[in-house]
């Protein structure tokens, strides 16, 4: 652990005396910007409001109501509406003071926060969860330089130091109010916003061709196994003998859900329920046993499902452990994500066991799976990837607050077992998807770096970046 000192004379001048507010990371901040050639202000005095969004769960309606955000919705520099949600008119009059404006910047609150984007022009009108900061800048910065200092190094870094809170992080109204920002000329605030504005779009550019290369792979794992999802009925409105449900779930007997999983039944090749073709592995550990041991331990939320990677395994003493803490895992075992809010969707945590998470904790949460000599670890990864497999798991699963798919159903979805040779040519796909989808993955966060350190040069007095 990194050590530091400081005098208790200098600890009075802060709200906080924990070693993590104190970090050496977080004092070099403090240098860097006592440095700027530009005054610098708080954020309470280039705002007239920074308030969040309502407290309360407002009752929600379709989309004839008011458009009602969430932390989802927000990304550096833009509002996203792919996932949202409404509520009526009188429940928007209800908490009109937290209906942001054109021009104002909304900051996350919860989940990853500080993430900030101004509100556009033409947007619907629209209120805000609590979730959400709403922004309102004065005329001496431009909310869009405001939205890049938030989104800068410089910005996050000061977000991050008062971050709060250990297993739920949250950041409180004052502590964003007392944030220090460097406020130079029109001119260079300007050029500030649109270097990582500029740098963020393309980002985006590159997230979408990676988007692209997912969506190749999904039709290529389909073709190969004579899947035609385009022939399976949308009807919504559909009848049922009372005999013959197995559930009464609306989901569970569409006629999407149930001829998807009477094609994958009968495709070219032989089908077979899960549980029946992979080894679910039922290897447990109660870290608690060994209090003073380390542990590597993951959950759901630290893998990457974009990429099928874990990207920040946690090492906690055995003491420390959380009780869902308990799955052991061995190089090589396909793990996927049965319980959560993402199962069954594309973001749904799926990633094939490293050398480096050799006998790992992982989550209860999650399924281990384990290769058998007639389906390749490839093969499976591809499998519990695609867009088939994933909506069979979201028809299958139950549960409203903490929704997950239990062992039997899941061990119950059918699957296909192509010949060795076919299974061979999906995981060759696969590999060379995803060494295309690193590359762009690391071109889009380099974009990023060098934009930040661009911005950062010139907010400490380098015109030029």
């Amino acid at each position: 652990m990194e050590q530091i000192s400081k005098s208790i004379s200098k600890l009075n001048g802060f709200q906080r005396w924990d070693y993590r507010f104190h970090q050496k990371k977080f004092n070099e901040l403090d240098e860097k910007l006592s440095k700027s050639p530009y005054p610098v202000y708080s954020l309470n005095d280039v705002t007239s409001q920074v308030i969040d969004g309502t407290h309360f769960t407002p009752e929600y309606t379709d989309s004839s109501g008011v458009l009602f955000l969430m932390a989802r919705n927000v990304r550096p520099f833009e509002v996203n509406l792919d996932e949202v949600t409404y509520i009526s008119k009188s429940e928007h009059q209800k908490i009109i003071r937290c209906k942001p404006q054109t021009g104002d910047v909304i900051v996350t609150k919860d989940g990853t926060i500080g993430v900030a984007a101004v509100v556009p022009e033409g947007l619907p009108e629209f209120n805000i969860f609590v979730s959400l900061i709403k922004i309102r800048p004065k005329s001496l910065i431009a909310p869009h330089y405001l939205a890049a200092f938030l989104n800068s190094e410089l910005g996050q870094l000061q977000i991050q130091q008062q971050i709060k809170g250990a297993s739920i992080t949250h950041i409180h109204l004052e502590d964003i109010r007392r944030l220090r920002i460097p406020l130079p000329s029109p001119d260079i605030q300007e050029r500030i916003a649109r270097e990582l504005q500029d740098a963020y779009k393309a980002r985006r550019e590159k997230l979408i061709e990676i988007d692209k290369l997912f969506d190749e792979l999904d039709k290529t794992v389909t073709g190969e196994l004579g899947l035609k999802l385009e022939d399976l009925s949308r009807d919504k409105i559909y009848s049922r003998s009372i005999s013959k449900l197995a559930r009464w779930d609306i989901t569970y007997s569409l006629p999407y859900y149930m001829d998807l999983e009477e094609m994958v039944a009968s495709s070219r090749f032989p089908s077979k329920p899960l549980g029946e073709v992979v080894n679910i592995s039922k290897d447990t550990i109660n870290p608690k046993d060994k209090p003073d041991e380390y542990i590597t331990y993951v959950e759901i939320g630290d893998v990457d499902a974009r990429f099928a990677e874990v990207v920040s395994p946690q090492q906690i003493q055995g003491k420390d452990a959380p009780s869902r803490a308990r799955k052991l895992v061995k190089t090589g075992d396909i793990v996927t994500a049965v319980s959560g809010a993402l199962t069954g969707t594309k973001k749904q945590s799926t990633f094939i066991v490293p050398e480096s998470l050799n006998h790992a904790v992982v989550s209860t949460g999650f399924a281990v799976i384990r290769s058998t000599e007639n389906m390749l670890p490839g093969y499976i990864l591809a499998l519990l990837c695609s867009d088939f497999f994933l909506k069979m798991i979201w028809r299958r699963k139950t549960g409203a607050a903490i929704p997950a798919i239990s062992d039997e159903e899941f061990r119950n979805i059918p699957v296909p077992i192509p010949p060795n040779e076919i299974q061979v040519k999906i995981t060759a796909a696969l590999l060379s998807s995803r060494e295309k989808t690193k590359r762009l993955q690391i071109d889009a966060e380099s974009m990023i770096t060098i934009a930040k350190e661009r911005v950062e040069r010139m907010l400490l007095g380098d015109a030029t970046g």
